[in-house]
């Protein structure tokens, strides 16, 4: 069936197959290779045994993430982001990454080694895809949508390249990274604990990081940010302060709108779980949608 014309059914036999073997960590080319025309297999080779065992032991998220999607192809299809990304730098993409044809190589020039440090008209192509994050709050669940993308298509790809991301989403992500850990002003101790957060845990001992955080502590500590108090009767001050402060609900409402899950929620649906208004929602909305921060 695998070299039937009818790609309907080519598809339907590998996925077929697939399901079969993945549990054991094989894929179809290792099943071609064990099953030898004279009846010999032939010995897999360290490299070979190594990437059965990864896969072997990926295989029940594997399975979870195709039945989430519906199969693989739905996995590895190009996301609505990634869609918009790739339209906005076509014409200065070239393609073929790889034995992935169809994946963008170089945007006028730079490879994924370059993806740091692309030029400045480059940079404004990615964001014009679609509105950069705002806040650190923003960046911090688009960073985390980008990371979790990489590691689905890491399920499916068995590559040995470090990122699976097409190359304008990792210029995006590295983008987003870069106005979180370092470009973005905190504006509360809540935006602090997450800048800390995401750089504790994947950029461990990064200077510039460090020096961001420091920036935002020190004008905190210069400015600090409104406290709200609650004066009981009798002339006795309980000092109690709001369970949440504007700036921390501010800070939720963005980041529902930024993941890609719940931005379509109605803004009466995120005030109520936020405790807003929906005015509120609304406006960060339109603010969200109309804004574009400053990338260089």
């Amino acid at each position: 069936m695998r070299g039937s014309n009818y790609s309907g059914e080519r598809e339907a036999a590998e996925n077929r197959a697939l399901f079969l073997i993945d549990p054991f960590g094989y894929e179809l080319d290792d099943v071609e290779r064990l099953l030898q025309k004279n009846g010999q297999s032939i010995p897999e080779t360290a490299s070979q045994f190594a990437d059965r065992v990864r896969r072997k032991r990926e295989a029940p998220a594997r399975a979870e993430l195709i039945r989430k999607y519906g199969s693989r192809e739905s996995v590895v299809a190009w996301q609505p982001l990634e869609l918009r990304l790739r339209k906005a730098v076509a014409s200065i993409s070239t393609f073929g990454f790889g034995h992935r044809k169809e994946w963008v190589e170089t945007l006028d020039g730079f490879g994924f080694f370059q993806a740091s440090n692309l030029p400045q008209h480059v940079l404004e192509l990615i964001a014009s895809a679609h509105p950069l994050p705002a806040t650190i709050g923003g960046a911090y669940e688009e960073a985390k949508y980008w990371r979790e993308r990489d590691r689905e298509l890491g399920l499916i790809f068995f590559d040995t390249i470090n990122c699976q991301l097409d190359l304008p989403a990792y210029a995006r992500f590295r983008l987003v990274e870069r106005l979180l850990t370092e470009k973005l002003q905190s504006n509360s101790l809540d935006e602090v604990l997450l800048r800390a957060r995401y750089g504790n845990e994947n950029f461990p001992g990064d200077e510039l990081i460090e020096q961001a955080i420091l920036r935002d502590i020190e004008r905190l500590v210069a400015n600090p940010p409104c406290e709200h108090f609650q004066t009981g009767r009798g002339g006795d001050d309980k000092h109690q302060h709001q369970p949440q402060s504007t700036t921390s609900r501010r800070l939720e409402v963005e980041a529902l709108l930024a993941n890609r899950e719940t931005a379509a929620l109605s803004d009466r649906e995120i005030a109520r779980r936020v405790r807003v208004s929906p005015m509120t929602v609304g406006n960060a909305r339109r603010r969200l949608s109309a804004g574009k921060e400053k990338i260089g």
